[in-house]
């Protein structure tokens, strides 16, 4: 699996003109999903589900990640899944029906 977050990242890096700091988050998020799977004995990026993926946000929530930081690895989740589905190196992407949080709006003091 961690070939294929490499792939991911040198895809986004070279093919889709991303900023270094996008190319961090997404590794940074990445490989903290590819360990919590691991540490769960899932070796295959198609043996994953989505309560696998809803239990490491979940435990990252639990750990003091603000609401913010759980969509955004979320988002990073769904844009690897997405790119594992278009280059046919996963099955079906089940993130695609996967909400990201609601992230509360402040409204301005008036």
């Amino acid at each position: 699996m961690d070939a294929l977050v490499s792939q991911f990242l040198d895809h986004v890096t070279l093919e889709c003109g991303l900023s270094e700091n996008t190319r961090k988050a997404y590794e940074s998020d990445l490989r903290s999903f590819i360990q919590a799977l691991k540490i769960s004995k899932i070796r295959s990026i198609n043996k994953v589900s989505r309560k696998h993926i809803l239990d490491y946000l979940t435990g990252e929530r639990e750990r003091g990640l603000s609401v913010s930081s759980v969509s955004r690895r979320l988002v990073s989740i769904k844009i690897f899944f997405r790119y594992l589905q278009d280059e046919a190196l996963l099955d079906r992407n089940i993130t695609e029906v996967m909400d990201s949080p609601k992230l509360w709006r402040l409204l301005p003091a008036t």
